[in-house]
This record gives C-alpha cells, sequence and structure tokens, in this order.
C-alpha cells in the first residue's frame, strides 16, 4: 500500500497519511455508494461502527488521561452517540451490549499511533455528513443518525488533527501513516462482514471480507 518504511523522513505528515490509505479510502468509499441506503443498512453500519469505537475510544483514552495525547479528546468520542442511534432504531440495550468487537484493529499506544487513528475517526465524521443525509432521505429516523456527525465542531476537530499530523516528521510521521493504514484497512473488513441473517452480498460495503 505504498507505506512509508520505519525511520525514512517524510516531506509532509498529512501526504504521508493520505497515500498510506488512499486504497482503503478508496475502497469505504465506493462501497458505501455500491447499493441502496434504508434502515437495515443503516443498523448493520452502527453494529459495526460500535465494534470499531468501543475498543479504538478506550485505548484513546488511556493515551488522553495518561498525558500523552495533546488534544481536546472528550468530544471526539461517538460511541455513547453510536448506542443512542442504535436504540434509537429499536435495538434493546441487551441487543447493544451483545454487539461483538472488531478483533483486528490495531490499538495505539504512541501519539503518532493515536493521530493515525484519528485520521479516520475525525476524517469520518466529514463523510459521515454525507451519509446522514443520504439516510435521512431513505426514511431513516433522524434520531438514529446522531453519531455519523459527532458532537457540534466536527469540521474544527478535523482541521486540529490534520494540522497535528501535517507538523509529524521523520519516524514518527511513518510510524502514523503505517497505523492509519492498518487501521483503515481492518475497519474496512470489518464493515465488509455481513449482517445477521445477510449472505455475503448483503454486506455494507458491496465486497465480501477476506
Amino acid at each position: 500500500m505504498g507505506l512509508p518504511p520505519p525511520g525514512r523522513a517524510t516531506a509532509s505528515g498529512l501526504v504521508s497519511v493520505r497515500e498510506a490509505t488512499r486504497h482503503s479510502h478508496g475502497q469505504l468509499e465506493a462501497g458505501f455508494a455500491a447499493r441502496p441506503w434504508d434502515a437495515r443498512r443503516h443498523g448493520h453500519l452502527l453494529e459495526r461502527l460500535l465494534g470499531v469505537h468501543l475498543p479504538l475510544e478506550a485505548a484513546l483514552d488511556r493515551l488522553w488521561r495518561a498525558g500523552s495525547l495533546e488534544v481536546s479528546w472528550p468530544p471526539r468520542r461517538r460511541a455513547h452517540l453510536i448506542r443512542a442511534d442504535l436504540l434509537a432504531l429499536g435495538r434493546t440495550p441487551a441487543e447493544v451490549a451483545a454487539l461483538p468487537l472488531c478483533p483486528a484493529v490495531p490499538l495505539p499506544v504512541t501519539a503518532a499511533q493515536a493521530w493515525g487513528v484519528l485520521y479516520l475517526l475525525d476524517g469520518a465524521t466529514l463523510g459521515g455528513a454525507v451519509i446522514r443525509r443520504t439516510a435521512v432521505a431513505a426514511g431513516v429516523p433522524r434520531a438514529a443518525c446522531r453519531s455519523l456527525r459527532g458532537e457540534p465542531g466536527a469540521p474544527s476537530r478535523w482541521r486540529e488533527t490534520a494540522r497535528a499530523i501535517d507538523a509529524l516528521a521523520g519516524e514518527p510521521a511513518a510510524e502514523c501513516a503505517r497505523w492509519a493504514a492498518a487501521t483503515f484497512e481492518a475497519v474496512s473488513h470489518w464493515l465488509a462482514l455481513p449482517a445477521r441473517h445477510e449472505g455475503p452480498s448483503g454486506d455494507i460495503t458491496g465486497t465480501a471480507a477476506r
């Protein structure tokens, strides 16, 4: 996927991350456009997103509380919003609590790795605004779409993340790019898993998981 090897400097941290994630990012975007949206597909997306956000947010929480992540972290949390969206769709608390976690998503343990994760999570709130409009137009209740955009201020949080990544150089920039690429790939495969009671052709991205 064109990842920079350890120790090789890059001209821009943001350019490095964009290049490293270009393939997986393109797959995700193409997958979301592959099939019409409806409440069932929306619910499956939320279930899968919760399985990603819970472990990633727990890892980012640890880094933030340890003082290793210099960012306004609490407004970036979205797991609680995803839970609320699922309840708005009619899931019970017990059903939400029993949802599986993504076993392959890499958990960050350094600041550079955390920025790689935030590249995906904060960037997703921008694309989430588009998905939200599509979902509402397809009849999904607005109350079940709040997590896609997150708390108010998503664009400014994304700009903060982009500036921090762009300021990285050398090995931290390369580490951030590798982690972002690994996170994108794990999430892409996780979202591609078919929903319960659906076959491979009914997956959220339109491609079967490997």
